[in-house]
C-alpha cells in the first residue's frame, strides 16, 4: 500500500479536531437524553455502571497504540497485503483480549450487582457484554492511524458516540430502566466495532499469516493508561456506593462537568505527543503546552462558577438543581485531570514509569480518604477528587523539572517519525 501525501500538522488536525468535538458532544447529549429518560435514581445507577464500563475498557485503549505502531512499521517497507496480514492478526488479538474482558466482568456480575446495588444482574451482565467488542474497535482505529487515514479514523470517532447514543435511547424507550440502556448501548458497540472493521477495507486473507501483536506489549500500554482512568471515574462509583440514590445521581451529573473540562483541551496532547518525543525538540513546547490547558481549564472553572445553576437547570431539569452549586468543583477536578493527563503522555513520550505509578498510588489513596472520612456529601467526594488530581499535577510537574531523558524510546506508538507532517487520507 503506497503512502499518502504529506500534509502539515494543523491540516492534520483540521480532520481529527472536529471530529473529536463532535463525539464528545454525542457523549453529552448521551447524558443529557439518558438523564431526563431514566431519572436521578437509575441515572445514578447507570452512571456507576458506566464508570465500570470505561475501567473495564483499558485493554481495549491499549490497542489503539500498540496497533497503529505494528501497523506503520509493516507498512513503511511491505507491500498492502503484508500490512492487511498484520491489521486480521491485530483484529484476532483484539477479539481474545475483548472476549477474556468480558469474560472477567461476567464472573464479577454477582459483585458488581451487590456493590451498585442494581436490583438484578441484568444490568451487569450486558455492562459485561459491552466491553466485547471494544478492543476490535480501538484496534481498527489503531490500523487507521497506523495507514494515516485520519478521515477515516475521525469518522469511527464519530460512529462510536452515535451508535452508543441511538443504540441506548432505542432500547430505553423498548425496555425502560438501566438494563435497556445497557443493552442498547451494547448493541450499538457491536455494529460500530464491524463497520470500523469495514472502514480498514481488508483483503481477502493469503496464505501467510502476520505476526501477532504480544500479550506483554499490550499489557504494558494499557497499565500506562490505567491509573488516569480509574482516578478519574472511581469517584462517581464511590458516590453510588455511599450515597443516596438521589445523590449518587446529582453527583452522576456533576462529572458531565469534570468530563467536559477533562477531555475539552484534548486534542493538545495529542498534537503534542510526537513532538515531546523527538530528542531535538522544543524544550519549552511542554510549558507552552501546560500553559494553555491551563488556561483553558481556568475560563471552564469560572465559566462554570458563574454560568454553573442555570445550565444545570437548563441542560438537566429541576431535579438535578441540588449539585448545581458544587459544578464548579467538577470542573476544577476536570481541568486538574487534563493537566496531569498532559503530563502523563509527556512522561510516556521517554519511557518514564515513575508517573504511571504514581497515578495508581494518588487513586488508591483517594479512595481510602472517601471511604474512611470523606462520603458523607456530594461536596465531600468531589473535594477529595480535586484534591487527589491536584497531587496527581504536582507530581507531574516534580518529575519533569527532575530530569527529560534526551533520546526518544524506538517504540513510542503516537504520532509519525516526522512530527511536523503526518499523511492525508
Amino acid at each position: 500500500m503506497a503512502r499518502a501525501r504529506a500534509v502539515s500538522l494543523p491540516q492534520a488536525a483540521l480532520l481529527v479536531a472536529p471530529a473529536t468535538v463532535v463525539a464528545n458532544a454525542l457523549g453529552y447529549a448521551f447524558t443529557l437524553v439518558l438523564s431526563r429518560l431514566l431519572g436521578p435514581s437509575e441515572y445514578g445507577e447507570l452512571g456507576s455502571a458506566l464508570g465500570l464500563v470505561l475501567i473495564g475498557t483499558v485493554p481495549a485503549l491499549a490497542m489503539q497504540p500498540v496497533v497503529a505502531r505494528h501497523v506503520a512499521v509493516h507498512l513503511s517497507d511491505r507491500d498492502a497485503g503484508s500490512t492487511d496480514s498484520v491489521v486480521t492478526a491485530a483484529l484476532r488479538r483484539a477479539a481474545v483480549v475483548g472476549l477474556l474482558t468480558t469474560a472477567l466482568f461476567v464472573l464479577a456480575s454477582p459483585l458488581v450487582t451487590s456493590y451498585l446495588r442494581l436490583d438484578s444482574p441484568a444490568p451487569a451482565l450486558w455492562l459485561a457484554l459491552s466491553l466485547a467488542p471494544a478492543p476490535v474497535l480501538l484496534a481498527a482505529q489503531g490500523a487507521l492511524q497506523g495507514r494515516e487515514q485520519f478521515a477515516r479514523m475521525s469518522c469511527v470517532f464519530v460512529l462510536a458516540a452515535l451508535g452508543r447514543l441511538v443504540g441506548a435511547a432505542v432500547c430505553v424507550h423498548w425496555s425502560p430502566g438501566v438494563t435497556g440502556a445497557l443493552a442498547g448501548s451494547a448493541a450499538g458497540a457491536f455494529v460500530v466495532a464491524a463497520l470500523a472493521v469495514g472502514l480498514l477495507g481488508l483483503r481477502a486473507p493469503g496464505g501467510s499469516r502476520g505476526p501477532a501483536v504480544p500479550y506483554g506489549e499490550i499489557a504494558a500500554a494499557a497499565s500506562a493508561m490505567c491509573g488516569l482512568l480509574v482516578l478519574g471515574n472511581i469517584d462517581v462509583l464511590l458516590a453510588r456506593h455511599y450515597l443516596s440514590p438521589d445523590d449518587a445521581g446529582l453527583y452522576a451529573v456533576g462529572t458531565v462537568f469534570t468530563k467536559a473540562a477533562l477531555w475539552g483541551p484534548q486534542a493538545v496532547s495529542l498534537l503534542v505527543f510526537a513532538r515531546l518525543a523527538q530528542p531535538d525538540g522544543d524544550p519549552r513546547l511542554l510549558r507552552r503546552a501546560v500553559g494553555l490547558v491551563t488556561a483553558l481549564g481556568a475560563l471552564l472553572v469560572l465559566g462554570t462558577a458563574v454560568l454553573g445553576g442555570p445550565a444545570v437547570r437548563l441542560l438537566f431539569g429541576e431535579a438535578y438543581a441540588g449539585v448545581a452549586r458544587d459544578a464548579w468543583l467538577f470542573t476544577a477536578t476536570g481541568a486538574a485531570l487534563a493537566v496531569a493527563q498532559l503530563l502523563l503522555f509527556a512522561r510516556l513520550a521517554v519511557r518514564d514509569r515513575v508517573l504511571p505509578v504514581a497515578v495508581l498510588l494518588v487513586a488508591l489513596a483517594q479512595v481510602v480518604v472517601v471511604v474512611a472520612f470523606t462520603h458523607a456529601s456530594v461536596e465531600q467526594v468531589v473535594r477529595t477528587s480535586l484534591a487527589g488530581a491536584l497531587t496527581l499535577v504536582a507530581a507531574g510537574y516534580l518529575l519533569e523539572r527532575r530530569s527529560r531523558p534526551g533520546a526518544p524510546p524506538s517504540d513510542v506508538p503516537l504520532g509519525p517519525a516526522d512530527p511536523l507532517s503526518v499523511a492525508a487520507p
